[in-house]
């Protein structure tokens, strides 16, 4: 599958080589710089028709979503605790994105954007989805960047994105410094097997979380007790060499 970065290392000797982590007790003691996520709706955490989920066509529309999904925040704000802030944003209508977070129960985001902020995004700092906006625009965001880098000696929090369409969302004049651009989840994650199996297959959330935390926590740091990180014990058995292949239970509405 492909992928594309921006500014990221994949170093898998750190995470293999669990001899050289020597633990601590107290996780207060580790330098884990402020990080700011900001993860996609549409295509990367659930598959819907917004068009006829927002006309009210009908009252039994299928919502396919990464069940993965809900371990993953859970995971990154584990390891991160208060360094991170985890926003969703999608372009889609406000509404709508209210409607799917409301049905799917998505309770670990800090903020929701819609449709309304990514026009403005757009308007003022030439992307939908701009760091600018969310480091200009919003004032609690800018208060929570002002409080981490006090805490953090002045460092600014680093920007990572997850969106199957980051590149068109995004722009290089002022990128994030992690660009994580996975293949839509789609009609062509759907695979049937020769038992008449419907599953689905996608590149998994942990392939990112793995990068972050590898990047901003392992190599900041010679000793470091976050031991999920190396051997995550609650991964899903489907986790494979990066890839998350689940069978689809949609959600009606």
């Amino acid at each position: 599958m492909n992928q594309y970065f921006y500014n990221s290392d994949i170093n898998g000797d750190i995470i293999d080589d669990e001899k050289e982590i020597q633990l601590r007790q107290n996780p207060d003691t580790y330098y884990i710089p402020p990080l700011i996520l900001v993860v996609d709706l549409d295509n990367t955490l659930i598959f819907a028709d917004e068009e006829r989920i927002t006309s009210y066509v009908t009252n039994e529309l299928p919502c396919f979503f990464r069940p993965e999904m809900y371990s993953f925040f859970e995971y990154m704000k584990k390891n991160f605790g208060n360094k991170i802030l985890q926003i969703l944003w999608s372009t889609g209508m406000n509404s709508y994105v209210t409607k799917m977070v409301n049905l799917l129960k998505l309770t670990n985001f800090d903020f929701i954007f819609g449709r309304d902020e990514s026009n403005y995004s757009y308007t003022h700092y030439g992307a939908y989805k701009s760091p600018q906006f969310l480091y200009k625009k919003s004032i609690p965001i800018k208060k929570w960047i002002s409080d981490r880098m006090r805490k953090s000696n002045g460092n600014a929090p680093f920007f990572a994105i997850i969106d199957d369409k980051a590149k068109e969302n995004t722009d290089s004049i002022c990128p994030y410094n992690y660009t994580f651009c996975p293949e839509p989840f789609d009609l062509k994650s759907f695979k049937k097997l020769e038992n008449g199996e419907i599953i689905a297959e996608v590149e998994s959330l942990f392939r990112y979380a793995y990068i972050l935390i590898d990047d901003l926590i392992l190599k900041k740091q010679p000793k470091v007790d976050i031991k999920s990180a190396i051997r995550p014990s609650f991964f899903l058995e489907e986790f494979k060499g990066g890839e998350y292949i689940f069978k689809p239970e949609p959600v009606i509405l």
